[in-house]
């Protein structure tokens, strides 16, 4: 179904909560998770192949019909989530500049097109509804201002044993339920909901080197070097080549920004994962998820055939 949809030519217009039509206490709303190829605009629908997906929330007023979609965005999704703007002074100092900033968009309709997979998880009142729009959601671009791709763990471990969680669209759909949960909506518990988990694996507990950054100009300085080498070699390797590189270059060490934050992290084999696995909604109760889906080793499988190319 398709509502009231608004669109231009580069996007969908969005639109703030406070000019949203009305919502009586007693209305009921539907609440669908919705899931879009990743970088559809970009790509088509290949990445689903490899489950790879985009996620929101939607709501339908059953009693008036309208619909709006919400979903958290990358300002700039990919490269610049993951790497600074590196700017070079006359003196020969550098300094990054982070444009890794996300926020939560509300757009008018729930686009049949765009978004592939509709799923019914819940029917709740107008007053969860509002309650959810004005002291949940209005707040998420102030307490979650960074776009955070990735999660960090040790790849034995469970995703529920994260060291570092990401903050992405389907972080924010998980945090989101469980707040519309806390004002009084009930899930549908007899259905699995999955969602993609984008993974750094490391051997030992990422330490935060923020400080050190600061106030330490030989860690600044390694700092500095390893997005330089980024910078400089983005478009001399594929992908997986320079990840070997910098493995290489830097003994293993990788170091990620999240949030306002810079942590080292020690890399274990194969480095990165993708997972599509099922969560649990709220009210609900699933098995831990374990690092095992084939992307993982699609991963590994290209790495290693790099490394025997190498010899």
């Amino acid at each position: 179904m398709v509502v009231n949809v608004q669109c231009e030519d580069d996007g969908w217009i969005p639109v703030d909560w406070k000019t949203l039509p009305p919502t009586e206490p007693t209305d009921q709303l539907e609440v669908f998770y919705v899931l879009a190829p990743l970088l559809e605009d970009t790509y088509g629908t290949w990445l689903a192949d490899i489950s790879l997906y985009h996620g929101a929330l939607a709501f339908t007023n059953k009693n008036t019909n309208y619909s709006i979609t919400i979903n958290y965005d990358a300002f700039d999704f990919f490269h610049a989530s993951l790497f600074p703007v590196i700017h070079e002074h006359p003196n020969g100092t550098i300094d990054l500049e982070w444009l890794n900033g996300g926020g939560v968009f509300i757009y008018e309709g729930i686009n049949a097109t765009y978004w592939t997979s509709v799923q019914l998880i819940a029917t709740i009142n107008g007053s969860v509804y509002n309650q959810f729009l004005s002291e949940y959601n209005s707040q998420v671009n102030s307490t979650h201002p960074f776009y955070n791709m990735f999660g960090v763990m040790n790849r034995g471990d469970y995703v529920q044993n994260m060291w570092l969680e990401s903050w992405d669209c389907f972080d924010y759909v998980w945090e989101a339920m469980d707040q519309l949960s806390a004002f009084g909506a009930e899930f549908n518990t007899q259905q699995l909901v999955n969602r993609n988990y984008a993974l750094i694996y490391s051997s030992t507990q990422p330490i935060k080197v923020t400080f050190l950054y600061n106030n330490d100009p030989g860690v600044r300085k390694q700092i500095n070097q390893f997005y330089e080498f980024i910078d400089q070699e983005w478009e001399n390797f594929t992908w997986f080549q320079l990840l070997l590189e910098l493995f290489n270059a830097f003994d293993g060490g990788f170091y990620l920004r999240v949030s306002d934050d810079y942590y080292r992290i020690n890399l274990e084999f194969p480095f990165f994962g993708r997972l599509w696995q099922p969560a649990a909604v709220p009210g609900q109760t699933i098995g831990m998820v374990t690092p095992t889906q084939k992307i993982e080793y699609q991963v590994a499988a290209a790495l290693l055939q790099q490394r025997e190319n190498e010899f």
